[in-house]
């Protein structure tokens, strides 16, 4: 059974769905339209690169209805991942082993192990200026996009991934397969 044919949500009308892809799963959480509308800011803050790993770690399991795009150590493809899970770490078993899926479609969804030390590595870069959120929303051309200038108090930090605005999540997918 495919992993995606399972994926259950509960909608912002209380409604139990299925969905055929982790893309459609996304939108139609609430947490998807409460980030779009005011809260992606504090989405890209929540995993800036000043963060430590174990900090990360614990927030990646958190976010789990949150997609990220990170760049693959094989291949140097980026892809998307999501619903982190951990297990060990116990008396009996102190390693901790980290998993994900990746990818979003039903053809291409799978369960995967990243590497953890590139995962959740604290960058050593220093953080970048970036347009604004407003700035970024407001750019309705390619014109505007090219010349988004960066926000005066608005950096980043970045990691080895970043969080995907739920709105954005259709796109990246697209992107990303090819």
């Amino acid at each position: 059974m495919s992993i995606v044919n399972t994926t259950n949500a509960t909608n912002a009308s209380g409604n139990n769905n299925k969905f055929t892809d982790w893309n459609k799963w996304s939108e139609a959480l609430p947490s998807s339209t409460k980030i779009n509308q005011k809260h992606q800011e504090q989405l890209f803050q929540a995993f800036k690169g000043d963060i430590t790993a174990v900090d990360c770690k614990k927030k990646l399991s958190d976010y789990q209805d949150t997609m990220f795009l990170y760049k693959e150590t094989f291949g140097k493809r980026l892809n998307i991942f999501h619903h982190v899970q951990h297990i060990g770490g116990t008396v009996y078993d102190s390693t901790i082993h980290t998993g994900f899926i990746q990818g979003t479609t039903k053809e291409e969804a799978n369960p995967m192990t990243p590497d953890i030390a590139t995962l959740y590595e604290v960058s050593t870069g220093t953080a970048v200026g970036v347009p604004t959120i407003t700035s970024i929303l407001n750019a309705t051309t390619t014109a505007e996009v090219e010349t988004l200038a960066n926000g005066a108090t608005t950096t980043y930090h970045p990691r080895n991934f970043i969080p995907i605005t739920p709105f954005l999540c259709q796109d990246s997918s697209v992107v990303v397969a090819f």
